[in-house]
């Protein structure tokens, strides 16, 4: 089983600071179940950093659809 870099895996607190998450809105997101994947570990949440870029990216271009769907109507 490959071992996965320590730097490649995100604390929940080092995702709301590296981020700039606010902590209510990503607890609320997260049980949603529209957020960034996560892997819970006992009682920590971890996240992928690949995910959080991959997620951000999926954000990014659903904000750019919403905005050429405004200009087309």
């Amino acid at each position: 089983m490959p071992e996965i870099e320590k730097r490649s895996l995100l604390t929940r607190h080092e995702l709301l600071s590296e981020y700039n998450f606010a902590d209510s809105s990503e607890r609320k997101a997260r049980a949603g179940r529209d957020f960034i994947p996560h892997i819970r570990i006992g009682r920590r949440i971890f996240y992928r950093r690949a995910a959080v870029e991959a997620w951000l990216v999926q954000q990014e271009r659903s904000a750019r659809d919403v905005q050429a769907g405004d200009r087309c109507v």
